[in-house]
């Protein structure tokens, strides 16, 4: 599965208010080096679909996993931080 898959799926399962406070957190995280945040009002009506693509084409694969994960764990979804281990 790739990571892009991993990503879908991880975003997919959160609930409404969890994938709310989820993309509240990653346009308020650090980017990696390098990269710029995604405005805000990309994020804001995008889906679970679009916020992969967006973190994708900002972060790339691997800084769109490690954003996930630490955006995840700021929400307490560590599970779902831990399903993207080994991307």
């Amino acid at each position: 599965m790739s990571a892009r898959d991993r990503l879908e799926n991880v975003l997919e399962e959160l609930e409404e208010m969890d994938f709310k406070k989820f993309k509240v957190k990653l346009n308020q995280a650090q980017p990696p080096s390098g990269c710029s945040n995604i405005p805000r009002g990309r994020l804001e009506r995008a889906d679970y679909l679009d916020v992969c693509s967006l973190m994708i084409s900002y972060y790339l694969e691997t800084g769109a996993i490690r954003m996930a994960k630490q955006v995840l764990e700021d929400i307490n979804q560590r599970h779902l931080a831990a399903r993207l281990e080994g991307v």
